[in-house]
């Protein structure tokens, strides 16, 4: 039973894969062996005492896997070990450790290693990291030729010096758009060391030395692609330890490297640039200028059901998504947003600016792409409210139009804003004037033949689109006739027509009388 026990407690760490826990110590549960290597020796000299160490190579086995001795210059003395993860009970740097693990690692069992010169190799290194201390290998005991085994080292230390090796893109954040497909390529040939941990709602896998994702096309959020260096077996890290006696070591690494890959994928967004109007009044006249227009109000719906990757509603249609509020630069944002369809409605206008009351329809789509992300961008004009004023100058009397009368028209606050002449029809007819404030008409100068009308007409433009009908009038000049001057001309014609007369009577008396001289000849 004991023995049973034993075997199980041996197998139990075996399933522990890349833990770096502890398992507590199992006493006597694992048995040594050895294997002699043919024609080899050890030799080990002590740098600081001098001691020296000698005896036939072997291959060491705890429950028939491979370990190696750690301690240099330290017999065996007992053929029952207790076991343990726990590199405490050597009492080696981490630094130690870390080395001796992948020394181990990568020795005898490494896939294309099984010679007992990798065996040797790698064991010669472990002891000379765990204590100062010469060794090598010899033909004979006490002599011979030293076996060499510097490639094997130098195959050894190549591997340790880049186990630390990462994907060039490792730990990175990678940020994109839904239903992206990228392509993350490995400059350091390493990501097929490596197995991927990931169960998310993205595609992704590793094609030798190439990452490849395709991004789910309603997935907004972060995910972690986890990577773990691969081991060659499933076999962990143990330490066999006995009192008195060299402790030995199935090396594997306890804690394989590892990284992480963060993935962001984006959803659309929609950007609204609102500008409004500002009225502008210069040199008695006004214009109207485009503004920025901040403090307007937006609701945001869905105008169809929204899903996510997995086909989960999130919006239904006519669901309110969002309400927002433009900038100081007429400027809003909503990002984030589902591959859809929706619509938007302005709830508050700003500076006097009237409300839009119409839908503004929008899809956000792959299609919308504004230097790598996806947009949709909304350009809305909001207008001040206007009227038109038509005016009618009449005559006072006969109520006939008046052409050519210049008027000025004012603000009640008395601000010039037109000055000008009546039509052929007597009209003048004023459109885009602000709304919601009150005016005033007076006379410039009147028509030929008018008197200058010292009226003031009022008029308002309440809301917009209305038409205000104002009219003025004047009267004509009236020329009364002059008596005195009249009573004289009659004189004067008079005077001129009994001389005309009496020059007429003493004409005819003359010839009459030489009518008469000649008949008595």
């Amino acid at each position: 039973m004991k023995k049973l026990l034993g075997i199980i407690l041996a197998l139990l760490p075996i399933f522990s894969v890349g833990s770096a826990n502890t398992v507590k110590a199992a006493e006597n549960d694992s048995q040594f062996t050895k294997e002699v290597i043919d024609g080899a020796y050890y030799y080990q000299k002590d740098k600081d005492t001098g001691k020296i160490m000698t005896g036939h190579a072997n291959k060491f086995y705890l429950n028939e896997k491979l370990a190696y001795c750690i301690e240099p210059l330290v017999q065996i003395t007992d053929h029952t070990y207790n076991s343990t993860t726990d590199w405490s009970v050597v009492g080696l740097s981490d630094e130690q450790e870390d080395f001796i693990e992948k020394v181990g690692y990568f020795g005898y069992e490494y896939p294309g290693h099984q010679t007992d010169k990798y065996y040797m190799a790698a064991q010669q290194l472990i002891w000379e990291k765990a204590r100062n201390v010469e060794t090598k290998y010899t033909t004979e005991r006490n002599g011979g030729t030293e076996i060499d085994l510097t490639k094997e080292k130098n195959d050894i230390l190549n591997l340790v010096n880049n186990y630390s090796s990462l994907p060039s893109f490792a730990n990175d954040k990678i940020e994109a758009n839904m239903g992206d497909e990228i392509v993350l390529n490995d400059t350091n040939k390493v990501l097929n060391q490596f197995s991927l941990n990931y169960n998310g709602q993205n595609k992704v896998s590793v094609n030798v030395n190439n990452l490849d994702i395709k991004l789910d096309d309603n997935f907004i959020g972060e995910e972690t692609l986890k990577f773990v260096k691969k081991n060659y077996d499933n076999q962990v890290n143990l330490i066999y330890y006995k009192e008195s006696s060299q402790t030995l070591a199935t090396l594997r690494i306890s804690n394989p490297l590892n990284f992480e890959i963060k993935i962001k994928s984006n959803g659309g967004s929609v950007e609204i640039n609102k500008k409004g109007e500002k009225i502008v009044y210069s040199n008695g006249s006004y214009s109207y200028e485009t503004i920025n227009l901040p403090e307007v109000e937006f609701a945001i719906y869905a105008n169809e059901d929204i899903v996510d990757s997995t086909g989960k509603v999130i919006y239904k249609k006519y669901d309110l998504i969002d309400t927002l509020t433009t900038d100081k630069l007429g400027f809003v944002k909503l990002e984030n947003m589902y591959y859809g369809k929706y619509f938007l409605v302005e709830g508050k206008s700003a500076q006097g600016n009237m409300v839009s009351n119409e839908k503004y329809y929008f899809e956000t789509t792959k299609n919308d792409l504004v230097n790598g992300k996806i947009i949709k961008k909304l350009d809305i004009q909001n207008y001040l409210p206007k009227g038109t004023l038509e005016f009618t100058k009449l005559d006072f009397t006969n109520g006939n139009v008046i052409p050519n009368t210049e008027i000025m028209i004012f603000t009640e606050d008395d601000r010039l804003v037109y000055q000008g002449v009546t039509d052929e029809n007597g009209k003048i007819v004023i459109t885009d004037l602000l709304a919601g404030q009150k005016y005033y008409i007076i006379e410039r100068n009147p028509a030929t033949g008018y008197k200058l009308s010292d009226e003031k007409v009022y008029f308002e433009i309440k809301e917009n689109g209305e038409i205000v009908k104002a009219t003025m009038t004047n009267e004509q000049i009236v020329n009364v006739p002059n008596t005195q001057k009249n009573q004289s001309n009659i004189g004067n014609i008079i005077a001129v027509i009994i001389c005309a007369a009496g020059i007429g009577i003493i004409v005819y008396d003359e010839v009459k009388k030489r009518r008469n001289k000649s008949k008595k000849e």
